[in-house]
């Protein structure tokens, strides 16, 4: 076999590229966005300065939220802004109206059951002992709308849900009460308190 037979038969078990174009089309492109991939967006000094306000405020409440009040005082609004303060309103409001008629709920309805074995017993009384237990269905619903769905802005934990877990040192506590009812009242009294979870100051006010 002569040397040009055999450099062809050698060239021809080499694997060609079908399609050339699609090679050169993929190596344009990679050039045509290279730059755009290497270039730096710099936001306009407005956009960064909105940033930083907003940043700003998140961290630190308005000097005219604490005009004239003790630092050391609980009056004194102080920790992060909370996106959704009026969500927290409600969920404390009706977490604490649901714990107050629970146990008036269960006194109720004993006497409900109760009064059905007591001959000579007014009707009025039986039917508006009923009314307890329609309100506690209420207020369920609209804990668990506001109440059991806020958590923390840091640790994600929620705030007005019982959980059997280490609580931060500086949380809310009253004794023989737990953490929830009393972060509740803080809430509501001061637009501030801390979380139970990861003791950080959450404020309602800006």
């Amino acid at each position: 076999m002569s040397k040009k037979k055999t450099k062809a038969f050698e060239n021809s078990h080499i694997p060609q590229p079908r399609d050339t174009k699609i090679g050169q089309l993929r190596l344009d492109t990679y050039r045509a966005t290279e730059p755009l991939l290497k270039t730096k967006v710099i936001p306009s000094p407005s956009i960064a300065k909105h940033s930083e306000a907003t940043t700003l405020l998140i961290s630190t409440p308005l000097e005219k939220t604490n005009a004239g009040k003790n630092p050391e005082s609980r009056f004194y609004i102080r920790g992060v802004l909370h996106a959704q303060p009026g969500s927290l309103r409600l969920g404390a409001f009706f977490t604490l109206l649901l714990f107050l008629i629970t146990p008036l709920t269960i006194v109720s309805s004993i006497l409900v059951v109760l009064s059905g074995f007591i001959r000579g017993l007014p009707e009025w009384i039986s039917t508006g002992l009923l009314f307890l237990p329609a309100l506690f269905v209420v207020f369920g619903l609209c804990y668990l709308i506001w109440g059991r769905t806020a958590k923390c802005r840091i640790c994600h934990q929620p705030f007005f849900v019982h959980k059997a877990a280490v609580k931060h040192t500086k949380s809310h506590r009253l004794p023989c009460l737990g953490h929830v009812l009393p972060l509740s009242l803080h809430l509501l009294l001061f637009s501030w308190f801390r979380c139970s979870s990861c003791g950080t100051s959450i404020r309602l006010k800006k």
